[in-house]
């Protein structure tokens, strides 16, 4: 299979080229300007782009037969700032591409869209249930799974809803600020006594899971997160552990706020979920290294 993948640097980019680089994949691999890697696999042809402009097609193949989109704005928090940047890579780069996958012959688009474009709920929600995306990022996301989805009768649609996903490298994200906080000191800040519920995944496992989704020609929506569920309290004392800082709380609200967690059926009837890595393993591969390096 020939690929293109953007945010190829990214956190589920990274265990994601490297697989598609075992299996015998040719990548073509985005990353932006300065972001590419001192080294990578022979059959891994990196291109640097600046997102932020026009799709350069000419330095793209002209046959292809996939493309996974996984780069997002690093602003996508700092709205309304940045709005433009956030729907530019989330939303007009996403039909970009999908064009780019049609006119190359493609036969594959995945869309790295997001959990948070469900309304929140007191019950895990299925790919059937509600949406009611509360943000710009999250609106831009869904957005994009409309547009693409209208590619569905020239190439077969992947749209991941990925809920939690966490792993190394990650910068400016719920795990990598938690982390920050604690070993600042700062109080982790809780709606309720324990905070949402979240169902954390690490990345590895997740790169896994879609290439799996990839080679076996599924389309369609799919939620992707850990079967386990785990609160904001709990998290922040399993990060911790790791970084070998007991963290503060501070009680934002009484009321114990609505969650975000997927049911994971339609996942399920592809992969084992029980292989999944469990939390405190994953917790130190993600923060042990740089742990490490602070101490030093």
């Amino acid at each position: 299979m020939h690929v293109v993948l953007t945010g190829a640097n990214g956190v589920i980019g990274r265990p994601l080229l490297k697989r598609f680089a075992e299996e015998g994949h040719e990548v073509v691999a985005v990353f932006r300007p300065g972001g590419t890697p001192a080294h990578v696999p022979p059959n891994v042809v990196p291109v640097e782009i600046e997102l932020t402009g026009r799709l350069p097609l000419q330095r793209l193949p002209a046959r292809i037969d996939a493309v996974a989109h996984f780069a997002q704005s690093r602003q996508y928090r700092d709205f309304p700032a940045s709005a433009q940047d956030v729907f530019h890579i989330n939303t007009a780069l996403a039909v970009a591409l999908a064009d780019y996958a049609y006119r190359s012959g493609a036969r594959q688009f995945l869309y790295a869209s997001t959990g948070s474009v469900y309304r929140p709920s007191r019950q895990p929600v299925d790919e059937t249930a509600e949406t009611a995306p509360a943000s710009f990022y999250a609106t831009s996301k869904y957005a994009s799974e409309l547009l693409i989805r209208s590619y569905a009768e020239l190439f077969r649609v992947l749209i991941p809803r990925l809920f939690y996903v966490y792993g190394p490298g990650e910068k400016d994200r719920l795990f990598s600020t938690l982390a920050a906080n604690i070993i600042a000191k700062r109080p982790v800040t809780l709606d309720g006594v324990d905070g949402i519920e979240l169902t954390p995944l690490f990345s590895d496992d997740c790169a896994r899971i879609l290439y799996q989704a990839m080679a076996g020609g599924l389309s369609g929506i799919l939620n992707v997160g850990h079967p386990e569920r785990v609160t904001l309290r709990q998290l922040a004392i399993n990060i911790g552990q790791v970084v070998g800082i007991e963290p503060r709380f501070e009680q934002k609200s009484r009321d114990k706020p609505p969650s975000l967690i997927p049911a994971l059926g339609r996942l399920a009837a592809f992969a084992d979920l029980n292989a999944f890595l469990r939390l405190p393993d994953g917790l130190r591969r993600t923060f042990g290294p740089a742990v490490q390096r602070w101490r030093r």
